[in-house]
């Protein structure tokens, strides 16, 4: 009896299950929703953006796509500009023939749903992606320094401001491979660095994303851990 522990419901896991019913195979779902996230990402890139994976909604007359975008102009007239929806009225015509492209993929109608971000780490795909993109011209360390000096981790769940909806409780980066910023030396497997904490007791939420990409010197992977705490 010495060994039983009291139970700890803070460390019992939580699993979502979702439910598809429909007449078309698993794999053609699964085929067209990968298309359409390849679609989506490679887009966003001509507009100098990056997107998380979509959050789809689907109806019998509309597909919904909800997607989060990171965009930074490089023109300073951007910038300074008073606009409120700058990336849309700059990228209208592109915006608008990327649904009738979706539309005939799916053969419905696709409602297209944009949220901007304006700090990365915030979503883990995107933040993937955005150093997957910088490590092929800044140092990794350099990547990893500026990161962890701008993100402000928070650990109890003590909130001043009821109007943040979430604070980020860690970040954590693994990068495997190399990379062509890096010098030419013994290959190591992995390099882990992590800020914060991603404890189930300290985290409600964790989002994991994984960039893979090819180089000249082989294949590298960064993977992205982020753990956020909801202010309920």
């Amino acid at each position: 009896m010495r060994l039983i522990n009291l139970f700890n419901f803070k460390l019992a896991k939580i699993s979502n299950h979702i439910y598809t019913f429909t007449n078309k195979s698993y794999k053609q779902i699964n085929k067209n929703l990968h298309n359409l996230y390849i679609i989506c990402k490679s887009a966003f890139l001509n507009m100098s953006s990056i997107i998380s994976k979509p959050i789809i909604s689907i109806n019998s007359n509309l597909i919904k796509i909800t997607l989060f975008y990171y965009w930074k102009p490089l023109r300073k007239r951007y910038l300074k500009s008073n606009l409120h929806s700058k990336f849309l009225i700059l990228h209208y015509n592109k915006l608008e023939n990327l649904v009738k492209l979706l539309s005939k993929l799916f053969n419905k109608s696709v409602e297209l749903e944009l949220i901007r971000i304006y700090s990365p780490q915030n979503e883990s795909n995107i933040l993937a992606n955005l150093i997957g993109i910088l490590s092929n011209f800044i140092k990794f360390r350099k990547i990893h320094m500026k990161l962890f000096k701008v993100s402000k981790t928070k650990i109890f769940k003590r909130f001043n401001n009821n109007k943040i909806p979430s604070f980020l409780s860690g970040i954590y980066l693994k990068l495997a491979g190399r990379v062509l910023t890096q010098k030419i030396q013994r290959r190591v497997k992995s390099k882990i660095i992590q800020k914060g904490s991603l404890t189930r007791v300290n985290t409600d939420l964790i989002n994991t994303n994984t960039f893979v990409n090819k180089n000249k010197r082989g294949v590298f992977s960064i993977t992205i851990k982020t753990g956020h705490i909801i202010n309920n």
